[in-house]
């Protein structure tokens, strides 16, 4: 039977004392308060940082010293630390006030929600991951449909030398990010890309968004920097230098890769292609990369390719016939279905 009372020395003599008992409920409340306090803070940083980049305010280009010096911060410790928060029990009474400022903080449309009821969410990582009512997401008429809620960040081809915008004026190497040389468009066709950022309180789930067939995907470790769009505008590659999961095939017009980016408490990447690829693992070597076969080989528009456990970055690097324009900008919000190019 445990007891209360422990033994310390002081001085000469020992001395009794007694065990201060710290319940589950007061565990709870404190890991409350800490995540919704950090969330606000964060939240009203990174507005004004995005606030700063559509004024064309955001600070210059970090040189390749101050990135070095961001990547020994053990990211992927702390996102797995956050990870293991989101999949804690929360007790019933808690889940209303902790996922209602949650949602009113990051402005989640609960009405849109399968699950309306924040007490019927055991906790963080089920609200995060909400199924959506059917039908609220239909899918328009286009060459190309947006696969997520989310912010497009840049659009346009793809350059001779396989260099794309990350955001405007930032830019990187496909191949790199890809894991994989990409060749030359087909005759007749040119090579597009899309990055779409998925804020923290958009659905987290993500579609397919053309018709094609996928062979394989392939995991590429990293580390797991913030891809907050001021975070982006900052750092070239930012892209290439964080976790990821790439999956790869054809469409009706050639080549098509999805790429799922992994971020700051992004850790977990799930891709229904194949469940197994677990992202984010201890025994993970910077920059290995796995190729993985495709058990969902064939995608139709508005399948589920996969979902993050918070906000993070899909890129789309693609071939369309020369001529395709997008009808989306840098800037612009959508919701899955709606037309990016036609």
């Amino acid at each position: 039977m445990g007891s209360n009372i422990f033994w310390r020395k002081k001085g000469g003599s020992m001395v009794a004392g007694k065990r201060l008992k710290i319940g589950k409920a007061t565990v709870y409340v404190a890991v409350g308060i800490g995540i919704l306090g950090a969330v606000h803070i964060r939240r009203k940083w990174k507005t004004s940082q995005n606030k700063s980049i559509d004024d064309g305010t955001a600070s210059a280009t970090w040189n390749d010293t101050s990135v070095g010096l961001l990547q020994t911060v053990p990211t992927r410790i702390l996102s797995r630390g956050w990870g293991n928060i989101n999949e804690l029990t929360l007790p019933t009474w808690l889940r209303s006030p902790l996922l209602g400022f949650y949602a009113s903080t990051f402005n989640c449309n609960m009405a849109e929600a399968v699950e309306t009821d924040f007490e019927k969410y055991n906790n963080l990582q089920e609200f995060f991951n909400r199924r959506l009512k059917p039908g609220l997401r239909p899918i328009q008429p286009a060459l190309i449909n947006s696969p997520a809620d989310c912010k497009v960040l840049a659009c346009g081809e793809v350059d001779s030398k396989g260099f794309v915008d990350q955001v405007k004026g930032v830019r990187y190497n496909v191949s790199h990010l890809l894991g994989e040389s990409v060749g030359e468009a087909q005759e007749g066709n040119a090579l597009f890309h899309c990055v779409l950022y998925l804020a923290p309180g958009d659905y987290h789930r993500f579609h397919s968004p053309v018709e094609w067939t996928s062979d394989k995907l392939t995991h590429i470790a990293g580390d797991l920097l913030s891809v907050a769009p001021s975070v982006a505008k900052a750092i070239p590659g930012l892209f290439c230098l964080n976790e990821r999961v790439v999956q790869l095939g054809n469409w009706e017009h050639g080549s098509f890769y999805f790429c799922a980016v992994g971020a700051y408490n992004v850790g977990s990447i799930v891709m229904e292609g194949n469940p197994k690829i677990h992202t984010n693992g201890r025994n993970d070597k910077m920059t290995q990369k796995i190729d993985y076969p495709c058990v969902q080989p064939i995608l139709k528009k508005g399948d589920e390719v996969g979902r993050f456990r918070l906000g993070s970055t899909i890129i789309l690097v693609f071939e369309a016939p020369k001529g395709s324009k997008f009808v989306v900008s840098p800037g612009q919000k959508l919701k899955v279905g709606q037309s990016i190019m036609q």
